[in-house]
């Protein structure tokens, strides 16, 4: 491991000439020192605040005052709130809200003897800044994220903090769990290659929990399995037999989940789903139907890290 400076440490005597050189070269390395601490031993992350506010639809988010730690080390300290607007694309396209030290920060000058005058202090205000997300972390690497934006139509479509990251806050193994309740519309069937349908699909968010990576997720389906059906098709009781729920698909902030129902009962007669979607006439309320008749909802658990 290579660090930024050498063993070497100011020391001072009377009698000794000080330049501004000196000391700014003390003071840098000191800097320097301070910056690789934060980065080896505490990591990037937030601190406590530097919250987002943000509404969809509309062309603005907000960054309350926080302090948090840049990749490189950097101490970032915003004193107050920081209103930025969205970038203006027709989209849909994702960005990341990131905070960022300014390299090339305000400074104030002073006047000295003789006449000399120069930069005595500087101002380390934070930039707050929209990067696109193709571009994170590579070049926007030494950057804080705070939120990832999606942007469609110029506004503000959606907002995710599964790259927010706080310090101090976990220990792996990370576990985190939800419970996702999709609405008819958050409900789709899944079928086979030739269309069959097997079962129902759902996509859950878990950005809530802050994922680094993609963890083991576990799933489970609540909800009732019954229900009676009145209808020129059908009229009779009807169960639904189901595995838990299948992982198909998985992210830091997404979960995709198939419930395969092998077998239906309406009545006394057995049968696949497919064939009982063709024989009741509800292939298309079938989505509404899990979703508000019978409350099905998908609890989640995910784990981050070996146990």
């Amino acid at each position: 491991m290579v660090l930024p400076t050498g063993p070497r440490r100011a020391s001072y005597f009377a009698g000794q000439s000080l330049t501004a050189r000196t000391l700014n070269d003390n003071l840098a390395t000191e800097w320097a020192r301070r910056w690789a601490h934060n980065r080896f031993l505490h990591g990037a992350g937030i601190g406590q605040g530097l919250t987002v506010t943000a509404t969809v639809g509309q062309v603005e988010v907000t960054v309350e005052p926080g302090y948090g730690i840049d990749p490189e080390g950097h101490e970032i300290v915003l004193v107050a709130p920081v209103t930025v607007q969205v970038p203006p694309v027709p989209g849909p396209t994702d960005y990341v809200l990131v905070c960022r030290f300014d390299p090339d920060p305000t400074g104030f000058t002073d006047t000295g003897l003789c006449g000399a005058d120069g930069v005595s202090a500087w101002m380390d205000e934070p930039l707050v800044e929209f990067v696109p997300a193709t571009d994170f972390p590579g070049a926007a690497g030494s950057a804080l994220p705070l939120a990832t934006v999606r942007v469609t139509g110029c506004v503000l479509s959606s907002i995710s903090f599964g790259r927010r990251q706080v310090l101090g806050e976990r220990r792996l193994p990370y576990v985190d769990a939800g419970v996702h309740r999709p609405s008819p519309a958050g409900w789709e069937l899944a079928t086979t290659d030739a269309g069959v349908a097997y079962g129902l699909r759902t996509v859950a968010d878990t950005s809530v929990a802050g994922f680094r990576g993609t963890p083991d997720y576990q799933a489970r389906l609540s909800g009732r399995r019954w229900f009676d059906v009145t209808g020129p098709e059908l009229s009779t009781p009807v169960m639904l037999w189901t595995t838990e729920p299948d992982v198909v698909g998985a992210g830091a902030t997404r979960l995709t989940v198939e419930i395969l129902v092998p077998t239906v009962r309406a009545g006394r007669t057995d049968g696949t789903f497919a064939e009982f979607l063709d024989g009741s006439g509800l292939t298309d309320e079938i989505t509404t139907l899990v979703a508000t008749e019978l409350e099905w909802a998908i609890t989640w658990i995910g784990v981050e890290g070996s146990l």
